[in-house]
C-alpha cells in the first residue's frame, strides 16, 4: 500500500486458519528497519487474524506470527510506504498540476519522487509544464502528457502506461538515466 503520512492504512486481512488438536494464536507485529528486521508487537489488539493499522508516519512493515501448539510461522511482510510528497491521489481531477491532486497538496517538483498508483479515481494528465525527480508508475496505472514532463531520475513504468503522443519527456539529471 502507498498512503499519506499521517493516514491509517487499509485493514490488514490474514486468513483464519483452525485446527481440532491444538489453539492457535496470532500476533501482529510492525517495523520501520526493514522488512526483515526490529519487528516489534503492533500497538492495540493484536491477537485478532485481522489488523487495522493507525495512523503512520513512516513507511512500515507489518507481518503476522501464528502459533499452534510448539510450531510457529510467519506471514510475508506487508509494506506500507508513507509519502509525504508526491503521491498522486487524483481524487479532484486529471490536473497535474492541481495540488489537491497530490498528497500534501504540493505539486511536484525537481527534486520530488513521484508515484502514481492504478488506486486513483483519475489518472493524471499533463497539460503544462511539469517536473519531478523519480517517477514510477504502478501496473494498470496511466499519465497521459501533452505538454512537458521534466525528470531529473529515472522512470519506472510499463511501457504502455505513459501516453506523451502529444507532448514530450525530457530526461535532465546529473547522473546517467
Amino acid at each position: 500500500q502507498w498512503i499519506c503520512a499521517g493516514s491509517k492504512p487499509s485493514a490488514l486481512i490474514g486468513s483464519i486458519i483452525s485446527s481440532e488438536k491444538s489453539p492457535i494464536a496470532y500476533a501482529w507485529e510492525y517495523t520501520t528497519v526493514s522488512a526483515s528486521n526490529g519487528f516489534l508487537p503492533v500497538p492495540g489488539i493484536n491477537n485478532l487474524p485481522h489488523y487495522a493499522p493507525p495512523v503512520i508516519e513512516t513507511n512500515t512493515w507489518f507481518r503476522r506470527k501464528l502459533t499452534m501448539g510448539a510450531c510457529s510461522s510467519y506471514s510475508a511482510p506487508v509494506s506500507v510506504t508513507a509519502m509525504k510528497d508526491g503521491l498522486w491521489l487524483g481524487n479532484i481531477n486529471r490536473d497535474w498540476n492541481n495540488a489537491n491532486n497530490w498528497c500534501g497538496a504540493n505539486i511536484p517538483s525537481s527534486s520530488t519522487d513521484v508515484f502514481i498508483p492504478a488506486s486513483s479515481p483519475y489518472s493524471p494528465q499533463i497539460t503544462s509544464s511539469a517536473s519531478c525527480n523519480h517517477l514510477t508508475l504502478s501496473d494498470q496505472s496511466a499519465l497521459q502528457i501533452s505538454s512537458l514532463l521534466q525528470c531529473g531520475g529515472s522512470i519506472n513504468a510499463p511501457v504502455e502506461s505513459i501516453d506523451a503522443t502529444g507532448g514530450s519527456i525530457e530526461l535532465n539529471g546529473l547522473q546517467p538515466q
